[in-house]
């Protein structure tokens, strides 16, 4: 099986594993009352594969282009998305500074808006560098 069938196939299962974690009280996987451990979990859970939505996508783009525009994002992605779902696991729970609050949900943002511009500008150099 060729790496972006991996990738894609790993994106998909991922991707499902945060549908089912952010919609776990309206799905009855934790009770609907909203301070449970269950929840909490399943929140904690959803905000660690937030980065995989954007890889996601990416995986689907990339699959049907060339090997070599796969292997350059591929490069960046394989050490980006472990190291923004530390940083989202590293992170607090809830923001304590009212000046620079940082939380588990903003940092999650923070890495998945970074990681799609600089996903997008290293397919787009890499296809206008292979069109020459």
């Amino acid at each position: 099986m060729s790496m972006k069938k991996r990738v894609l196939i790993a994106s998909i299962i991922f991707s499902v594993v945060f549908i089912l974690s952010i919609f776990s009280r309206e799905i009855g996987m934790c009770p609907p009352y909203s301070y449970s451990t269950c929840s909490d979990f399943s929140e904690s859970l959803a905000m660690l594969f937030f980065p995989i939505l954007p890889l996601f996508f990416f995986s689907i783009i990339t699959y049907f282009m060339r090997e070599e525009i796969f292997q350059v994002w591929w490069k960046f992605t394989r050490v980006w998305v472990p190291l923004s779902m530390i940083a989202i696991l590293l992170a607090p729970a809830y923001a304590s500074d009212w000046m620079f609050p940082i939380d588990k949900g903003r940092i999650a943002f923070f890495t998945a808006v970074v990681f799609v511009i600089i996903s997008l500008i290293l397919i787009v150099r890499e296809k206008l560098r292979l069109r020459k």
